[in-house]
């Protein structure tokens, strides 16, 4: 039955019977097995009163009054809900009062705990989040979804998550508090008797551990995989091209070779890790933050003098290059006969072998200073007032 019509039939059942009029639905139980059982709850502020509506009964009474006393969420929802009951509609008001419910009464004093289970999968399946109820009704609300999946599991219970299965088998021996959990890749192979892997999990929560267990090494791992793959292919294809195919060791296999070590590094680092934005930008971001290092490391996989390629026209060595924010900035030593001096350039610009900037430092012959007013900058720190004398900033 359409839920929008039973709600309808609800209204015009009420509208018929003058002491029910200021009513609102709340809630709509939908019976799977016998639809003219289905029911809804209907309540009053103003009265502050509540009755179930069974407007299809074929029983002498539709509407019964629910002194407040009496109604409970154990009784009137999660019991329903174990008898072949399915969540048809319910309000944000109604699921902020079951959330404040169950965070006060639940397991101990629930006799329903399959009926909270269903409850909250509906909840996780239909996006009802503690965001969302505090957003409808303005009013903070406690956050009952870790007690999703908390359901006592019993010897040879079957769980089926993301495309696995889960068959609990006996207590451990050694450590009774855990029971002994067989997992498979599908149904077939349970019935083969193949599984993947054995384990030990708690009792307590075992639900929940058997599904952190498979997202972290079964889901996780193929997702990463995959991830693996697509970073590889960007590096050697898109934000590495230049530097690949114009090296004087374009073969695909040196390159690819190299690539899937960088994707190693990467995944590493915390801005893999970053979920405030997308891979590709934080991909982008790590080859621009370390590409001296990568530059260095590629000269070396490919067997290439780093000297060579960091030697400039005009007796420049560039010994480092990295940026303050999108700002380049280089560390430069500059031969002037026998002498040697040392630079800090900003915006600077390679072209025809040559190296040209838009302002820079000067320190003579003192690489420390040099190197660490570099570092320095490329923190995102100010250095100009490395020297008391301006005049050397140029």
């Amino acid at each position: 039955m359409n839920v929008e019509k039973f709600i309808s039939d609800c209204y015009e059942l009420m509208h018929d019977l003058v002491e029910q009029h200021g009513k609102s639905v709340e809630m709509v139980l939908m019976n799977n097995e016998n639809a003219d059982e289905s029911l809804a709850y209907a309540y009053s502020k103003e009265e502050d009163s509540l009755v179930e509506i069974r407007p299809h009964t074929k029983e002498n009474e539709a509407i019964w009054s629910i002194p407040e006393w009496d109604f409970n969420f154990d009784n009137y929802l999660f019991e329903q809900l174990e008898n072949n009951y399915e969540i048809g509609m319910i309000t944000p008001e109604m699921h902020y009062n079951i959330w404040n419910s169950l965070n006060e009464l639940y397991p101990e004093e629930l006799n329903n705990l399959d009926g909270v289970q269903k409850y909250l999968q509906y909840c996780e399946d239909n996006n009802i989040t503690k965001q969302y109820i505090e957003e409808q009704m303005n009013m903070e609300v406690p956050d009952v979804m870790q007690y999703l999946g908390m359901e006592p599991l019993e010897m040879n219970d079957i769980i089926e998550y993301k495309g696995y299965v889960a068959q609990v088998d006996e207590r451990n021996s050694d450590e009774p508090r855990e029971s002994i959990v067989y997992i498979y890749e599908s149904k077939q192979d349970m019935i083969d008797g193949n599984y993947i892997n054995q384990i030990s999990l708690r009792n307590e929560n075992l639900k929940n551990y058997i599904k952190e267990y498979i997202d972290e090494n079964f889901i996780n791992e193929v997702i990463e995989e995959k991830e693996a793959h697509y970073i590889t292919f960007v590096l050697g294809y898109d934000l590495l091209r230049d530097m690949t195919h114009n090296s004087s060791s374009p073969e695909c296999d040196i390159n690819y070779e190299f690539c899937m070590k960088l994707t190693e590094q990467f995944m590493e680092s915390s801005y893999y890790k970053d979920n405030k934005h997308s891979m590709y930008d934080m991909l982008e971001k790590w080859i621009q933050d370390n590409k001296v290092s990568i530059q260095e490391n590629y000269n070396n996989f490919i067997g290439v003098d780093d000297k060579k390629t960091r030697t400039l026209d005009n007796g420049i060595y560039v010994m480092n290059l990295g940026f303050r924010k999108d700002q380049p900035i280089a560390l430069i030593e500059k031969s002037i006969g026998e002498q040697k001096q040392y630079i800090v350039a900003f915006n600077y610009i390679i072209k025809d072998n040559k190296m040209e900037w838009a302002y820079a430092y000067y320190y003579e012959n003192n690489k420390d200073k040099a190197i660490n007013d570099f570092r320095k900058a490329t923190s995102g720190g100010d250095i100009a007032d490395t020297f008391k004398e301006k005049n050397s900033e140029r």
